[in-house]
């Protein structure tokens, strides 16, 4: 059975392309970033641009079907801002911009024009997103590999880490092993002499005879005797 940590880091790219893994630095790339913690539950938290606002739930669905505990999140980021990422604005778009600017204009003379930065936004926000979701998605299913297999690793190197620590404290039981008896012995002592002190406050207090209660005192030494007899074997192998 494989040993899964709650701990873990994860990141991925994709392109528009869909020509495999993209280079963080690409047009039009989007990268995943996943980060995980201890958590009882699965308690996700995302940050997302908020053109891509609308992918939360296929997110939050994405993510469930992958883990079930742990404190992760998820931070989504575009490089749409770069030189490279901004669309060729299409004639169609610029005729249709010019002639909402001229109808503003004629009713508002003292409007001032569109500045080339407007016109590329606006632009830029009338092209069709659904690519840029599922390219999105895309990275966003490799982080969610990349994490599971990091969580994978980090439970491996905490089975061996565990696997170590509980050998070496099996060897130190086996060398305490005969040290047993003059433990017990001790151990008896010590409970008689409670047993004779609590008497001896008690006075006539009690009706028990004072060897029933010395049978008693000797039956929880036994008890501790085996107990401490069945210590190192009752660890799993």
């Amino acid at each position: 059975m494989s040993v899964y940590s709650m701990t873990g880091f994860a990141t991925a790219t994709a392109n528009p392309a869909g020509a495999g893994v993209a280079e963080p630095n690409s047009a039009g790339a989007v990268t995943v970033d996943l980060r995980s913690v201890n958590g009882r539950f699965l308690d996700l938290s995302l940050k997302l641009p908020d053109e891509l606002r609308g992918l939360e739930p296929a997110l939050r669905e994405l993510v469930g079907a992958g883990f079930k505990r742990g404190k992760i999140e998820l931070r989504l980021s575009t490089l749409r801002d770069s030189d490279g990422a901004w669309p060729q604005p299409q004639s169609e778009q610029l005729n249709r911009l010019s002639r909402l600017e001229s109808t503003v204009q004629s009713w508002l003379p003292n409007a001032r024009p569109f500045s080339v930065n407007e016109v590329l936004n606006w632009c830029r926000a009338g092209t069709a997103t659904a690519r840029l979701d599922e390219v999105a998605l895309d990275a966003a299913r490799q982080a969610v590999q990349g994490l599971g297999e990091a969580r994978a690793r980090e439970g491996a190197r905490l089975v061996a880490i565990l696997t170590e620590r509980i050998g070496r404290l099996r060897e130190l039981a086996i060398q305490a092993a005969p040290l047993v008896p003059a433990v017990v012995q001790r151990q008896q002592q010590r409970f008689l002499e409670r047993w004779q002190e609590a008497l001896a406050n008690a006075g006539a207090g009690t009706s028990m005879p004072a060897d029933t209660l010395r049978e008693r005192a000797l039956a929880e030494a036994a008890a501790h005797a085996h107990c401490a007899s069945m210590w190192p074997k009752s660890w799993p192998a």
